[in-house]
């Protein structure tokens, strides 16, 4: 088998007696020696070989052939005319092994959709259950503390001679929506394998594009606050396609650009302020100034300059990091793609108050680092 060319196949039918030593041999012990000498993929049509090196295929279980096969023996010895036959499709059915895949570069995206994966490790959910369920319960809890602020609020604003107690609890509220939008943000970043700092980065990096814009330091604060929401959307993106350590394919990617609509629907169900801005940013930070971008195809300052300035500080955090589908690209290399860009892809100002302001630009990338 060593001797095998690209072009072989190799079917493992049925196997389980070495004549030359006359000793039986188990399934596992077949399928370890035959997949490890051979250089091709090992294809097999049981699945008693399952999870032992074979790649999969169209597999039938032993057992239950076994037992379609005994009740059929059975009819037929007592003489009645089986109304069945024995039909493959009843007990078999498309198989692949996650880890042989993976050694052999084979995409799970080619086998038909019902294929039944084994040795697939576990999603970053399931990594992290406890953690996500403890994080949405510290969520649904701040949520709780607001509503119940809220009522007190209501009850403070009765009396005037109560007035600082009440500005005090306005301003916790104001803190808990502020870190409520901070865990919400970083637990969506964490389902794609990005880190919480990504979104702290891009808030602050779009307070300094503010700011260099001479927006009101109230919509700077703003802009800073709602960032973090950019990619809310993402909540409806499947792990696998999230965390795919490679180029998408067109469908993949049609499902990922999904996310900006989706955002932005989710967000714009709120009237409050800071909400609707969300809204905005989550809907056009994938708008291009050349109007090539989506959901919307949006151009120029049709686009607005919430979703314009995210754009700019999104991509050029994601360009400088490492993603789960790059490595992190060397500042340079990063510098000449926005001024490749520059009126293309993004609002020249900014790009110009990016590139003029770098310093500082990095200065936030080195305040927070990824972990």
């Amino acid at each position: 088998m060593r001797g095998l060319g690209s072009r072989d196949v190799v079917v493992l039918s049925t196997f389980f007696r070495d004549q030359e030593q006359g000793r039986g041999v188990t399934p596992r012990e077949v399928a370890q020696v035959l997949s490890r000498a051979s250089p091709v993929p090992v294809w097999s049509c049981w699945t008693i070989y399952l999870p032992f090196g074979v790649v999969g295929g169209y597999m039938l279980d032993p057992r239950k052939v076994g037992e379609q096969g005994a009740r059929l023996l059975d009819l037929t010895w007592r003489g009645v005319l089986p109304a069945e036959r024995l039909h493959p499709s009843a007990s078999g059915g498309y198989y692949a092994d996650y880890r042989v895949l993976r050694r052999f570069g084979l995409e799970l995206h080619q086998w038909p959709a019902d294929t039944r994966v084994v040795g697939r490790p576990p999603s970053f959910y399931e990594r992290h259950r406890p953690v996500l369920l403890g994080a949405g319960a510290v969520v649904l809890l701040l949520l709780g503390v607001i509503v119940l602020l809220a009522a007190a609020l209501r009850a403070k604003n009765r009396t005037l001679t109560q007035r600082r107690q009440m500005e005090k609890l306005q301003e916790e509220i104001r803190a808990v929506q502020e870190e409520t939008i901070d865990l919400l943000g970083e637990a969506i970043e964490g389902r794609s394998r990005e880190t919480a700092n990504h979104v702290r980065r891009v808030a602050e990096t779009a307070a300094f594009l503010g700011r260099g814009l001479g927006l009101p330091e109230q919509e700077v604060l703003l802009l800073r606050r709602v960032a973090p929401l950019h990619d809310v959307g993402k909540i409806a993106v499947p792990d696998a396609i999230l965390c795919k350590p490679g180029r998408l394919d067109p469908q993949e990617f049609e499902q990922v650009k999904r996310h900006a609509a989706l955002g932005e629907e989710l967000l714009s169900r709120s009237p409050r302020e800071s909400l609707s801005a969300a809204a905005i940013i989550a809907g056009q930070h994938h708008e291009r100034w050349d109007g090539a971008g989506y959901p919307r195809g949006l151009r120029e300052e049709e686009i607005h300059l919430y979703g314009r300035i995210v754009a700019v500080a999104d991509v050029f955090d994601a360009l400088a990091n490492r993603r789960c589908y790059k490595e992190a690209w060397p500042i340079s290399r990063v510098v000449e793609s926005f001024r490749d860009e520059r009126g293309r892809q993004f609002d020249p100002l900014l790009v110009d108050l990016l590139l003029e302001g770098m310093e500082e630009v990095l200065s936030i990338q080195a305040r927070f680092p990824d972990r």
